[in-house]
């Protein structure tokens, strides 16, 4: 059974494969630039470099919605994997191969669906306030280099 499950991650399901990929990719990125940011702040008072960290946070911003977004379309991944496979049954014509096939398809796609959906909303308890608290530094620097800004230039 389980070979059969992983088997199907590479065939039928491999848009969920794909998913979760890009998933993975998101939240990569999203510690790296968290990293960055990190950096940033802690040299902040030597080095002010808003144009920089504007940008970091632009791609933190961006990569962590995607990250967030992603995780909730998993189940929903699933459920599509799930139609699919019941909209190829052929009841009528009996051919008990074919939806044995079909069938095993749409179990092992919700299977997935809601493994990889539990999976990333355990990764995303473990670095929400990580990445958040980045987030946020970065916001308050690039106000602070704003306002010191508008005070050198006088507009």
């Amino acid at each position: 059974m389980w070979k059969k499950l992983f088997q199907s991650l590479f065939t039928t399901d491999s848009y969920i494969l794909f998913a979760a990929l890009l998933t993975l990719i998101c939240l990569c990125i999203c510690k790296r630039k968290a990293k960055h940011i990190k950096a940033y702040v802690a040299d902040w008072d030597r080095n002010p470099e808003a144009a920089t960290t504007k940008y970091i946070h632009g791609e933190l911003s961006v990569a962590y919605n995607l990250f967030t977004a992603a995780i909730s379309l998993f189940p929903l991944l699933g459920m599509f994997g799930t139609v699919k496979g019941l909209l190829g049954l052929n009841l009528a014509a009996g051919n008990m191969e074919n939806i044995k096939y079909n069938f095993f398809g749409a179990l092992t796609s919700t299977a997935w669906g809601i493994l990889f959906s539990i999976l990333f909303k355990i990764v995303h308890a473990f670095v929400q306030n990580e990445i958040e608290e980045q987030i946020a530094a970065s916001e308050k620097m690039e106000k602070e280099a704003l306002s010191m800004h508008t005070s050198v230039t006088g507009s």
